[in-house]
């Protein structure tokens, strides 16, 4: 990224590439994650479509709150990346296997308004909820507080603890008819759908349940208390398609439907679906110390036609999730089988039943283990003889490669196709010179390892271009940052200084130096990160237009009016999550100063070498 470097400032340009657009004033100017970090998962929970997710801060959900819908926090395959830029999870899994994390941060811009704990916060502070609701209506509900020893919100505070193992069990997805609402009768008549449901209260779980690794941290010193009591929530409805995911699970994404007596009982109506391929979906909510949760905590499914019946007899209906009420080894959890069948009612047949492979070397096969609900059995290839010039396959399938008792020298070096590391070169062969190019040309294992061309001026068998640091020993030629500067001589071992600028000429690089008046600024992905230089107990980031800057001149721009800039102020750390998205042909930079003893540092100067105003600073 280009950055531009003036006395205590920085500033960083970014040109969009991407869609969307918007804008907003950093609201919680410091990372305050709530994720799975160290192993932990959720599991039960069919992800082969997105599983809705709600968080909140049980002091004020009204304002510190965020949906999966937007925010995009439940992971259902790692190796992916939130829309926060934040990694998924190795533990998430692959699609349709059951398994999600958490991956999301309070922090930077764009995020709802406020932190959910000051940085005086101690543990326990800033109490959140959480809420997965899976397609089939089946949810995870828990409650978390701030962890001070990892300075986050860690979702495995709330999972069981294996003593034995020391590994946090992961929570499963659980009906919403067994825990949340039961459907006690549906009748029809003139195209209205009646039903009779029973309320009950969900179980939380939360750092404070016992055995749990919050408990064993110490993370709820208020105990169960710190969990307000629990009471019956009211009804939400919305019509959509049967075999749609879950969607926005916030209640003003669904329609009140009604509310229970004082024993959870109620009764709803609604029109009758008028496609088959359509289901009312009935969700419930809870309340927690008076107030209704913001979003609904599970779901149950009304289907064209259908009364509700468990027909099979695995204690689920087909409202409840179950797909196939005619066979009781049918319904969410049950483990996929080749059958053609879509066993555990996540929405896909067969899934993820892997590979077989056999053979060796020509013979090596791989199979899919299931083919259209049909199991399939690997069968190995047919060896045939090895050939007397060498090609690198073990064409007899014993296990060696080009195992002949006389073989092929192909490019009359002396040296047998089955010793010669390249046989189609003759300057390439044991005892044959080396030479910088990138080769073995000596067949001893080593690329480059000396060239014979340029003296070896350090003593480190490598010289010339092989050499990163041609004068200082370095036998090993590491290069921590990449740079292209062997660690031996470069003046910034940790960080990318490939052109090894040293401003005040003390041996330490600017990228590094952190005394020089000098703050770098560099982006990965949505995080900005600068230099925490000396001197300064704060610092202060600001977000500008590029577009304005070139049409006024103004480095700091007004909030208030121009809609891509934004100020973050008094930062204790020097990095922050901004989540903006920008429009194609829009750009934005970031400017840093730093707040000590004498006030605000300066913004540094432009690249004409002319001051630059601060017209809109931190207040």
């Amino acid at each position: 990224m280009p950055v531009s470097r003036r006395s205590a400032a920085g500033v960083l340009v970014l040109f969009a590439v991407a869609i969307g657009g918007g804008a907003a004033e950093a609201t919680c100017p410091y990372s305050q994650p709530v994720r799975h970090s160290f192993g932990g998962w959720f599991d039960t929970c069919s992800d082969g479509q997105a599983v809705g997710g709600y968080i909140w801060v049980l002091a004020n959900p009204a304002l510190n709150s965020a949906s999966d819908s937007f925010v995009g926090f439940v992971c259902a395959e790692s190796g992916t990346v939130t829309s926060q830029s934040i990694d998924c999870q190795p533990e998430a899994g692959r699609y349709f296997d059951g398994l999600v994390t958490i991956a999301f941060d309070w922090g930077g811009f764009g995020i709802p308004p406020g932190c959910p704990v000051p940085p005086t916060g101690g543990d326990g502070d800033g109490r959140i909820a959480i809420h997965l609701v899976d397609r089939n209506g089946w949810s995870i509900l828990t409650s978390l507080g701030y962890s001070t020893s990892f300075a986050m919100f860690l979702v495995e505070a709330a999972q069981k603890l294996d003593a034995t193992s020391n590994v946090a069990l992961p929570l499963s997805c659980q009906p919403a008819e067994q825990t949340l609402l039961h459907v006690d009768g549906v009748t029809r008549d003139n195209g209205q759908v009646h039903v009779a449901l029973t309320l009950s209260l969900p179980t939380i779980r939360s750092d404070c349940d016992a055995g749990t690794v919050g408990a064993a941290l110490g993370g709820c010193p208020d105990g169960p208390l710190s969990i307000p009591p629990r009471g019956l929530g009211r009804l939400y409805t919305r019509v959509t398609e049967c075999n749609a995911g879950v969607g926005d699970i916030r209640t003003s994404a669904w329609a009140l439907a009604g509310a229970p007596d004082s024993e959870g009982h109620a009764a709803i109506s609604f029109p009758e679906p008028t496609s088959l391929s359509e289901c009312a979906f009935i969700g419930a909510t809870y309340r927690l110390g008076g107030t209704e949760t913001p979003a609904i905590g599970g779901f149950v499914k009304i289907k064209h036609g259908n009364d509700c019946p468990d027909a099979d007899g695995d204690g689920l209906t087909a409202c409840g999730g179950d797909c196939n009420d005619a066979d009781p080894n049918t319904r969410p959890g049950r483990p996929e089988i080749c059958d053609g069948m879509d066993n555990d009612c996540d929405g896909a047949a067969d899934e993820l039943l892997g590979m077989e492979s056999c053979g060796l070397g020509a013979c090596a096969r791989t199979v899919p283990r299931c083919t259209n609900g049909a199991p399939q059995n690997c069968v190995p290839g047919s060896p045939s003889p090895e050939g007397l010039t060498c090609d690198g396959v073990d064409n007899d399938c014993n296990g060696l490669v080009d195992d002949v008792p006389h073989p092929a020298d192909a490019d009359g070096d002396g040296n047998p196709c089955n010793i010669d590391c390249n046989d189609h070169d003759r300057f390439s062969r044991s005892r044959s010179i080396e030479i910088c190019n990138g080769l073995d040309d000596d067949c001893d294992g080593l690329v480059d390892d000396l060239d014979d061309t340029v003296a070896d001026l350090d003593d480190d068998l490598r010289a010339g271009v092989c050499d990163d640091c041609p004068t200082s020993y370095d036998p090993a030629q590491g290069d921590l940052d990449s740079d292209g500067r062997g660690d031996a001589c470069d003046n910034c071992p940790s960080a990318d200084n490939s052109q090894q600028d040293d401003l005040d000429h003390d041996a330490e690089g600017d990228a590094c130096d952190l005394d020089d008046g000098l703050i770098l600024i560099r982006a990965s992905q949505a995080f900005v990160y600068w230099q925490a230089e000396s001197g300064f107990d704060s610092f202060n980031l600001y977000r500008g237009d590029l577009a304005v800057l070139r049409q006024t001149g103004e480095s700091t721009q007004d909030p208030a009016t121009v809609p891509l800039a934004a100020r973050a102020c008094d930062l204790p750390d020097p990095d922050v999550l901004d989540a903006t998205a920008l429009s194609p042909g829009q750009a934005v930079f970031w400017l840093v100063t730093g707040n000590g003893p004498g006030g605000e540092s300066s913004l540094g100067t432009d690249s004409t070498g002319q001051p630059r105003p601060n017209t809109h600073p931190c207040p």
